[in-house]
């Protein structure tokens, strides 16, 4: 019994550092208008709250450019910014679907609101961004059916991420 209990702790902290913002800056270097929306790996993705433009804004669907910035070693306090890049993002209200625009071959790439990291990336400047443009969630606050895990479930991104863009104000 000892030895599950100790098992069970140890991967409850395996967990708690594989988080998405688990040991990265809320804000890069303090600037309040580099917000974390995301972390993997050592790279911590920082959205540019004041470099973003709503590019359409109608009732069904609401595209949005924003950078973000990727800064390797983040979570041990390195704020040199490794790439910049300028993420788009379409949002299908009718159909509750975001997706991103891919610049290497000029399409539109899906992204699930839920599933393993790989479907639905590992940062989540959409759903900042959105939130930043309309004061609402997105895909946040709701439960979506995931095919592979045949179960409702929440996206893989927690509450922090409103929290950290209702504090940069």
């Amino acid at each position: 019994m000892k030895n599950l209990l100790s098992i069970v702790a140890f991967l409850i902290c395996i967990l708690n550092l594989n988080s998405a913002s688990a040991g990265y800056p809320d804000y890069l270097g303090g600037d309040r208008n580099l917000i974390l929306c995301g972390g993997h790996m050592g790279v911590g993705a920082y959205l540019d709250k004041t470099s973003m433009v709503i590019q359409k804004d109608e009732p069904s669907v609401k595209i949005i450019a924003v950078n973000v910035a990727y800064v390797s070693d983040a979570h041990l306090g390195n704020t040199e910014i490794k790439n910049l890049a300028t993420e788009i993002y379409m949002y299908q209200l009718d159909a509750n679907k975001v997706y991103r625009y891919l610049e290497h071959n000029g399409s539109w790439g899906y992204i699930q609101p839920v599933g393993s990291s790989a479907a639905t990336g590992h940062y989540f400047a959409y759903e900042m961004a959105y939130y930043i443009a309309f004061n609402e969630k997105f895909y946040g606050g709701k439960k979506y059916w995931s095919d592979s895990d045949k179960k409702y479930m929440t996206p893989n991104f927690g509450s922090d991420l409103y929290s950290r863009v209702d504090y940069s104000f």
